[in-house]
This record gives C-alpha cells, sequence and structure tokens, in this order.
C-alpha cells in the first residue's frame, strides 16, 4: 500500500505535457469541408466559428504547414506553437462530378431559342465540373452559341452553391439530334425474357436508335442476342420466346378436312409459337417444315413435300411400339 502512494506521488511530480503547460490549442491534423470556408474551428479544438479562409474546390485538398498554422493562430489570438517535429493539418473537399442530366437540362433551356430540339442531347470536350459532394447546385447556362449546321456549341455553366459567388465553367461540345428509344437498365444476355422492369425509355442519338420507342412491344420477347446497358433495341433483337427446342421430340400433326393424323418427330431448331420450323419424321428420316402450334407439337400441312429425304443406304429408323 506505501509502495502505491510513492507511485502515486512521483506521477504527480512529474513535468505536465508540453501542451498542457503553455495552454496551447490543439490542432485538427484532418479537416473535411462541406461548404466554400473553412473555419477556426475545423482546424482548433475549441476555437470559435468563425471564417479562416476560402475553402478548396470540390475534390481538392489543402495542405497548412506549421509556419502557416503559426501565422493563422497569431492573427486569430489563438496560443499555439508547433510541436517538435513536423505538424500540419490537411483540408480536404469532397467532390463529385455535375450530374448529366442537370447540365444538359441547363443547355437544352440556353441553346433552345438558338435552334436546338427540345431532345437534343451533348456530346462534351471536357469532363463535367466538379461540385460539392453533400448536394449538388443549382444549374443555369449562359452565353450560349450554337451552329446548327454542325452542332457545335459553347455555354457557360453557372453553378450556384447557394453562398458566395457562382461557379462558372466555360463548356464546349456538340449537340445532336435525340429520339426516344427503349433500353435495357441492365446487361442482359441472349435467351432471356424481357420483362417491364428490365426496360426503360431513354433519349439516343437519332442515328444509333434501334426502331423500338415502346417498351410494351418488347415485353414478353426474348432476346436474339446479349445486349449492353442503355444500348438501343431494335425489332431484329428480339424473338417470341422458344416452346419447342432444338433437338427436343415434338409430335408432327397432319391435318386435313375430317382427318387427323400423328407422327413421332424430332425439332431441328427452335421454335416459337406460330413459326415454322424443321422437323425430322422419327420413322421416315424425312424432313420437312411445320408450323409451331404449342409446347411439343408442329402441324405439317398435308401433302407437304419433304425437305431432305433419307440419302442412300440410310434405312428409316423402326417404329417403337
Amino acid at each position: 500500500m506505501r509502495r502505491s502512494h510513492l507511485l502515486l506521488a512521483a506521477l504527480l511530480l512529474l513535468p505536465a505535457p508540453l501542451a498542457a503547460q503553455r495552454g496551447a490549442a490543439v490542432l485538427r491534423p484532418h479537416v473535411l469541408v462541406q461548404g466554400s470556408s473553412v473555419l477556426l474551428s475545423d482546424l482548433f479544438v475549441g476555437a470559435p466559428g468563425i471564417v479562416a479562409f476560402p475553402a478548396p474546390a470540390p475534390g481538392r485538398r489543402l495542405v497548412l504547414e506549421p509556419g502557416q498554422i503559426a501565422q493563422l493562430a497569431r492573427a486569430h489570438g489563438i496560443g499555439w506553437r508547433p510541436l517538435p517535429g513536423a505538424e500540419r493539418i490537411v483540408i480536404e473537399r469532397p467532390g463529385q462530378l455535375l450530374s448529366r442530366a442537370s447540365a444538359e437540362a441547363a443547355l437544352r433551356s440556353a441553346l433552345a431559342p438558338l435552334g436546338a430540339g427540345p431532345d437534343d442531347g451533348f456530346d462534351f470536350g471536357a469532363p463535367l465540373p466538379l461540385v460539392p459532394a453533400a448536394m449538388e447546385p443549382a444549374v443555369s447556362a449562359e452565353d450560349a452559341v450554337l451552329d446548327t449546321a454542325t452542332g457545335r456549341f459553347a455555354a457557360t455553366l453557372v453553378l450556384d452553391h447557394g453562398e458566395g459567388e457562382p461557379q462558372r465553367v466555360r463548356m464546349v461540345g456538340r449537340a445532336w439530334a435525340g429520339v426516344a428509344a427503349v433500353v435495357p437498365v441492365r446487361r442482359m444476355a441472349a435467351g432471356q425474357v424481357l420483362r417491364a422492369g428490365d426496360l426503360r425509355i431513354e433519349h439516343v442519338r437519332a442515328d444509333r436508335a434501334g426502331q423500338l420507342a415502346d417498351p410494351a412491344a418488347a415485353v414478353g420477347l426474348t432476346l436474339r442476342r446479349p445486349v449492353a446497358a442503355g444500348q438501343p433495341l431494335a425489332a431484329t433483337d428480339l424473338t417470341r420466346p422458344a416452346v419447342v427446342s432444338r433437338n427436343s421430340a415434338v409430335m408432327m400433326l397432319i391435318t386435313a378436312p375430317g382427318m387427323s393424323v400423328g407422327a413421332q418427330g424430332r425439332a431441328l431448331e427452335d421454335g416459337a409459337m406460330g413459326e415454322v420450323i424443321r422437323v425430322q419424321n422419327v420413322a421416315s428420316r424425312a424432313v420437312v417444315a411445320g408450323e409451331v402450334t404449342g409446347p411439343g407439337r408442329v402441324r405439317v400441312a398435308l401433302g407437304s413435300l419433304p425437305l431432305e429425304r433419307p440419302g442412300p443406304g440410310q434405312n428409316p429408323s423402326p417404329v417403337r411400339r
């Protein structure tokens, strides 16, 4: 017990930390700011929340070295001196690209009086500007010019963040005529059946658009090939879902007034309802054309000539009873 008392007394006699001895302010070494200004309270623990200097641009960072920190502290009467070793403050302002939709809406409004169409899209000559990550600014455009023959345009985007002077960015590029087209919302594989939630309407370049403008015309159909998200769909990309699969057994029905004859067959290709496919008669090995009438069912017209016959030496398959 006596030994613990001695240890406590020794600790009390040790010198206090250097910062506590002189009442120095404590730095915040890493600062994230969302607004257009850096406050003293962002830099020093317990400092007042008054503006120290402008924040870096969205997506940028600023590093304060010890000499700059000391000068700032003296200017505001804050008791701080650098400790041994390097001390600095890294200030970052998160940013994100201005949304394409916001930029295009502002440009359409500014270019409409000059001849741009309401569905026009734009190819930009440079990346869209960075804006604060916390909230997207109000966007407008001014000083717009448009060459209707080539589609080339120039305009100044005005980004109002709600504080300080609006940000102005000059944008150049080319405008192109847009049309409504049906596009998939995600990448889809060949053979997938399209549903309403798989599709949306998007304005795309008129010279790249497909033939479909109504999603209802594609719902329930099957893709013939893989398609990427946002790729316009053409009518030739779609087919009705197959109800007969290649190499599957089918019932071949030959009908005539007052008569119906059935035979076992094998489908030689996939077929949707109403499609005409090649079917091989299992017994005779002859290949005929038949219309798909349902799952596993094909109708062959009476008197249809075989598309192919068994070759020399090929015997018809025996009929199993």
